[in-house]
């Protein structure tokens, strides 16, 4: 545990000495059990150092799609259900859609497709994200969460833990018979 992780749970308990101690172990419980799962992948035979270089790869892929589409899917949650039926084509919305993407509170699409462009350097227009709300009515369906989220799985499935856990065990390289 690092020393900030340390004074924080400090600071939550106060001066509960014994309930400090128990989250303390706990953590340091599930640090070895990780450790533990990694060993145990391993001796299977799994590629641990593999899926989770692939897990990056497709990290990398997702955070740094600058495309049209690639900026909608990380930038846009909500739009007016009035504002895709004017820039796109009301006869593509049925119930998954309206629940995936429409929402009363939301910007409008013309604001959102200025402040992306603003932000990004990279045209859109409200067309772009109509176009992509009706390509994709589950924003999950894009290619590249698509590949993440794969990846993902089948690093929870293989090793037993989200990849991203995996990062601290590297740092600590404490784990006897891994390759690093």
């Amino acid at each position: 545990m690092t020393r900030r992780t340390i004074e924080q749970l400090r600071q939550i308990v106060g001066n509960n000495r014994s309930v400090y101690d128990n989250v303390k172990n706990g953590i340091k419980a599930w640090d070895t059990r990780k450790k533990i799962m990694v060993e145990k992948a391993v001796s299977k035979g799994v590629n641990v150092d593999g899926f989770f270089n692939e897990y990056k790869l497709a990290k990398d892929h997702w955070e740094n799609d600058l495309s049209k589409f690639g900026i909608i899917a990380k930038e846009v949650d909500k739009v007016k259900r009035s504002c895709f039926e004017r820039w796109g084509d009301r006869n593509h919305i049925d119930r998954s859609l309206s629940a995936n993407w429409f929402s009363f509170k939301a910007n409008t699409m013309d604001c959102i497709a200025q402040e992306l462009t603003d932000m990004y350097g990279v045209s859109i227009d409200p067309e772009d994200i109509a176009e992509f709300i009706i390509q994709y009515p589950d924003k999950d369906m894009y290619p590249k969460i698509v590949t993440l989220n794969t990846t993902i799985m089948r690093f929870k499935y293989l090793v037993g833990f989200h990849p991203k856990y995996y990062c601290k065990i590297i740092a600590s390289k404490s784990v006897e018979g891994v390759p690093f």
